[in-house]
This record gives structure tokens, sequence and C-alpha cells, in this order.
């Protein structure tokens, strides 16, 4: 009787964490956002993403709001540009059929209410795979400002003809030759994670009135195009060229992959370059006037993450130096310095009418909004002025309208429309569009540490209004070069205290220069030595990647100081891993401090200093119950645990395995999700019994 009850008050807790799960998956996440304005009406159309449990996908729904006077709608969906008028509204559509995509552009004249093409891209075979969402930052839609074509970039098309194929005319040099006969299977190299399809990307312009696609292929080999749009006049197209020889890396999250800022001139076919060669490039953008070309650029080194300088160029290109209108931030001593531009987010209309351009960068343990005049570089905070409202996202800038989502750590997204001030003023709000949820049962706050006892960082601190004993959770964020920050977190669904550090990104350059040849100790002190401010007597673990390293670390050198621990798709062994991910010269800079030499294969040092960074160094000493989480298709940290697990397993340490076989770095598909939040819990409160 009494194993009965057992059971069913353990499946009564388990329906009840699924419900749980289900009410938070109701609360939809603002993906997507546009203004339109007319005279003294404002439109503002937005694109909410939420999991949907029982379909086991991600739902979108469209909502629009009107102030003063209600009109008709546009239509938005998934893969979707306007034009600069808003007049036209361009559409990607995947249709899956087994193993096959069928791909389409739709255009709508929104004005007319008719849809002036609907072109068959996958029929004209023209070219591969459409890159559309995830693809970043080779997948691209946009009008051109005549708004008579539309730019996208795909997989340019290969078929290698095989040996047998009866069509082939073997007394024909030529057309052997053109067939690749015998390269069917030859290595491709993709841009790795999140990016398995984007191998030879090629840029295409499709012809509104006829459907015509035309593909550019006399961009030469050797690079990949990426960030790319119309030039003003749409005579041309500016794209970063990604590097491809001698191989491609994994590009997602690594903004120090080297290339080259071009112009590719259509009528003459000719490619200029801007600026120097071997940079790392994000987000070219023209003023409103097409005389300034503005994008940002670091290093092509070192750091996945790192502070970025915003540089502008005369449009048309004159041949000169480009200009730095921000430069790089070593360090700030305050938290109201400006610690420099990094983890940038900006829309395709980013810019005020007074040329001031509007952006989102990481500032300590917040993403906040920007106005950088590019006449003189000068920059205004226009958030979080004396009150911390959270974490600010731009969706849309028009007509020194701004669209933007702000949340925290207990509070969902809110849709804000404001209007961009004046120079040196914060955002004004006009208006919310979306009825807020009630606070989650949460408080939270910034917490400040020092690292040596003079280098300052911070952490989020969250903690449930009406608990008391109960664990806290850490939770270090990946990269190592990441950030975590004040803002809403849908997987925060368990009753207990979380402690969020955020120790690199957004405190200046140089703090984040400090890390590597010292992982595994400096990322490991930093993140223990918070606990020691704060009064707690149960710590548990968990994240992922770098945070995974960070948690399976944490209890292989504070041996029963952590009372759970949940990895996901952690780094457990650099020497190993270096082997089989798209990032190896992650595995060597980070380890050992080293660039590396790829004509070299690693020396005996360079080994030991990787296997010693690891967490499989300290797993003899480990005794805390270990659960980890396996994406079977990552790229990024493919599966290298077997090690660690087995002697887990020999020493008797409770430990548990989950795979998705459908998931990569990122275990983020909905049914895949719904089953690791509930099991992260269940194994938390199962080490406490």
């Amino acid at each position: 009787m009494n194993s009965t009850i057992a059971a069913e008050l353990d499946v009564c807790a388990l329906e009840n964490l699924k419900d749980v799960y289900g009410d938070l998956a109701q609360i939809p996440i603002p993906s997507y956002g546009r203004i339109q304005c007319c005279g003294k009406l404002i439109q503002v159309s937005s694109v909410w993403d939420n999991p949907a449990p029982p379909m086991k996908k991600t739902t979108r729904t469209q909502r629009s709001s009107l102030i003063e006077v209600l009109a008709d709608t546009g239509e938005l969906s998934q893969s979707v540009t306007f034009s600069l008028s808003n007049s036209m509204v361009a559409q990607l559509i995947t249709v899956v059929d087994g193993n096959d995509k069928k791909q389409y552009l739709k255009v709508f004249d929104q004005n007319e209410n008719i849809e002036v093409l609907f072109s068959d891209l996958s029929g004209q075979k023209k070219h591969g795979i459409v890159y559309g969402e995830g693809s970043a930052p080779f997948a691209t839609l946009a009008f051109s400002h005549g708004e008579g074509h539309v730019l996208y970039c795909a997989e340019r098309f290969t078929k290698a003809a095989q040996y047998f194929d009866a069509d082939l005319e073997w007394d024909n040099d030529e057309k052997i030759i053109e067939s690749k006969v015998g390269k069917k299977y030859e290595l491709r190299q993709s841009w790795g994670e999140s990016c398995p399809d984007v191998r030879q990307p090629v840029l295409c312009i499709v012809d509104i009135s006829s459907g015509t696609v035309t593909v550019i292929d006399q961009i030469p080999s050797g690079m990949s195009p990426s960030f790319s749009l119309w030039a003003p006049d749409d005579a041309g197209i500016v794209f970063f060229g990604l590097h491809d020889l001698p191989f491609r890396l994994g590009r997602t999250a690594c903004n120090n992959r080297p290339g080259a800022l071009y112009y590719y001139n259509l009528s003459s076919a000719e490619l200029h370059l801007i600026g120097t060669e071997n940079v790392a490039v994000e987000y070219p953008s023209f003023s409103p006037d097409g005389r300034t070309l503005v994008y940002f650029q670091r290093a092509a080194d070192g750091p996945h993450q790192s502070v970025v300088e915003c540089v502008k160029a005369p449009w048309p290109y004159d041949g000169s130096p480009p200009s730095v209108i921000v430069p790089i931030v070593q360090e700030v001593e305050r938290p109201c310095q400006f610690p420099g531009l990094s983890f940038l987010q900006i829309v395709q209309r980013c810019w005020a009418s007074n040329g001031r351009l509007i952006l989102g960068t990481a500032w300590r343990s917040k993403m906040e909004l920007l106005a950088i005049d590019v006449s003189n570089g000068k920059i205004d905070k226009l958030t979080n002025h004396g009150q911390c409202h959270g974490s600010w996202k731009v969706l849309d800038v028009a007509d020194d309208k701004i669209l933007a989502v702000v949340s925290a750590p207990n509070r969902p997204p809110a849709l804000l429309l404001g209007t961009i001030p004046s120079i040196g003023q914060e955002i004004t709000v006009r208006g919310s569009f979306s009825k807020r949820k009630h606070l989650l049962n949460y408080s939270w706050q910034l917490v400040g540490f020092q690292r040596g006892g003079d280098t300052p960082y911070e952490g989020v601190f969250m903690l449930p209004n009406e608990s008391e004993s109960i664990p806290l959770v850490v939770v270090p964020h990946g990269g190592p070069h990441g950030v975590s920050v004040a803002g809403y977190r849908s997987t925060t669904m368990a009753p207990y205290l979380f402690l969020f550090p955020s120790k690199l990104v957004g405190f200046g350059e140089k703090f984040i220069r400090s890390l590597p040849g010292r992982c595994g100790d400096l990322d490991v002190k930093d993140v223990h030595e918070t606990l020691t401010i704060i009064d707690f007597s149960t710590f548990i673990l968990k994240l992922t990647s770098h945070g995974g390293f960070l948690v399976s670390h944490l209890i292989g050198q504070y041996p029963g100081f952590y009372k759970s621990c949940v990895a996901h798709n952690p780094v457990i062994n650099m020497l190993a891993m270096y082997e089989i991910t798209d990032i190896p010269e992650w595995t060597l800079f980070e380890g050992t401090g080293n660039v590396g030499d790829w004509t070299k294969t690693l020396d005996e040092k360079q080994r030991k200093m990787m296997f010693k960074s690891s967490p499989i160094a300290h797993v003899e000493k480990a005794i805390t119950p270990y659960l980890l989480l396996i994406g079977e298709k990552d790229l990024r940290v493919p599966p290298h645990y077997l090690g660690f697990l087995r002697n887990l397993l020999a020493r008797g340490i409770p430990c548990k395995v989950l795979t998705y076989p459908s998931s990569s770095h990122r275990i983020d598909e909905v049914e895949a999700e719904i089953d690791a939040s509930v099991n992260i819990i269940r194994w938390f409160e199962k080490s406490f019994k």
C-alpha cells in the first residue's frame, strides 16, 4: 500500500510539473515587429512565438494594433521582408515533402491588395536550398530600393554525375568535365553548428515582374557572402565575404571569422574591396541619405565574441580608409560607464531621421538600447535610466518611432512603442500593445562581485517570494565569452533561487581577453566565489556548453559542495573535442591562450594544458549526482562524454544521460525542451531525497 501511495504521489508531482510547463508555454515571446506610419496613424504588426506542446511545435501568432483609427493589416509570416515603403511584402515559403524541400517566393502588393509574384524557386533549378531563419549571417531576403527585385542567398547548385549514368558522353571530354563525374561524394564542408546546409553560398536576385532568378556566380570562389544588402542606388550589393579557404570553421556565435567587406557592381561584375582584408565585420548598413556606409569591425582573432568598433565609409566608396566612429573600449571602472559594443542586436530598419543609429548591446548584465550619432560618435543610452526595467530588444525603427521589447527575470516580455528622444534623453513610451501577465512570483536584483578584489562583475539573482530553505541554482553562461542578462527566461519553472553570473561580455575588451589560457581555473573560481557572499547552504548547478564545462568542473574541483548538477552538451575534454568540433581553434585558444598554427599538430605541452583545463581532469573527485543532456546532432560540442560518464558509473556516483536525436547544440525543439525541463526538476528533487 505504501509503495502504491508513493508511486501515486510521484505521478501527481510529475503531472504538476507538466502543468507548470504548460502554463509557462502559454506566455508568448515577441520575435518580430514592424511599424507603419501614415500621417497621425501608427500601425504595429508583431509576431509572437510560443511552444504548442500537443503539436510538438512552436507556433507563431500575428498581432496587429493601430493607434487612433482602424485599418487593414498586411500579411506577416515566418520568413518575410518588407519593402522600404511598406507597400510590398515578400514571403519565402518552404514545403517539406519527406527528404525534399520545395521553396517558393511570394510577393504581395499591400496597396493594391494583390499577389504580384508566386515563383517556384526550386523548380528553376538555378540553385539549391534557399537559406532561411537560423542560417544567419548568410540568410538574406531584401527588396531593392526600387522595389522591383528581391535579393536572397542560396546554396550553389551542384549535381555530379555517376560513372554509369546513361546520358554521359564519354567521347566528349568537355562534357565529362562539366558533369563532375566522380565528385558526388566529395566532402563539402559546411559553416558548422546551425548552418549544416550552408556550404557554398551564392547570392541570387529575382525579378518581381517576371519571376526570373539571376544567380550572381561571378563572385570568386574562396569566399562566402554574408550580411548582404543592396547599395542605395540598386547598382550593386555590399556583403562581407567570409574566407572559405583553406577550410571553414563554425560561424554561429563566432564573430571573429576573417574576411573582407566588398561591393559587387551588378553591371560590370566587378568586385571592390572596402577597407582592409582579414578583419571580422558585422551588420553593414547605409544611412538614410545613402551617403554613409556604417558597419562593425574587430580583429579576426582570439575570442569568439569580443568588443567591436563602429566604422563608417563614404558612399559611393572612394577607396579612402574607413574612419572609426565608436572605438573598442578596453576597460571600465563604473557601472554607468559605456563598456563598448558587444553582442549587437540590430534590425533591418535601424535609423532615426536625424542620422542616429539605433541598436542593442550588452551593458554589464543587461541588454540596453543605444543611439549612435555617426557624424561625431556621440552615444546616448536610451533605456534603464534611474529605475532598471530589465533587458531591452529593438524590433523596428520608423519615422522616429521605435518598437521595442522589455522583459525582466520576473516579468514576461512587453511590446512597447516609443518615440526616439532628443539627444541626451531617455525613450518616452507611447503605449503598450500587449496585456502583460501578472508578475511571476519572483523577486530579482543585480549582485556585484569582485575578481581579485578590484575587477568587478555581476550576477542576476532571482528568488521566490514565498519559499524558505530552498536550494540555490547556479547557472553560469556559455561561450565562455557570453553574457547572462536580466531578462525573462521561460525555463525558470522551479521554486528555487537562481543565480546567473555574468562575468565576461559587457565589461570591456580587457575583461574578455583575461580568460584564454586560464579556462578551467579563472572562470571556475569566478563562479564559485560568487557564492561566498550569498548565505545559502545548498547549491546546485545547471547549464549548457561552456556553462556545462563550468558546472562539470565545479563538481570535481569542489567535491560535495554542490548537491546536484545538470549539464547540457558540455565541453568535457578540450583535447578530445579538438578533433571533432566545428570550432577546434576554440579549444586551443581557450585552453592554452595560443592562437595556433594549422600547419603544425598539437605539441605535448599544448595537449597537457588542454587536458588539464578540462573537467575530465577532475572527474575522479566528483561525487555530485550528475544529469547529462545530449543533442545528438550537435556540431559545436559533439558528444564526447563517455570517459567522464564511465568514471562516475564505476565509482557508483548517481548519473543519468538523456539523448535527443533531433537536437543540435541547443536543445530547443518543443518536445525535447518539455522533456528536458521536467526531467531537470525531477533530477534536482531526487537529489534531495
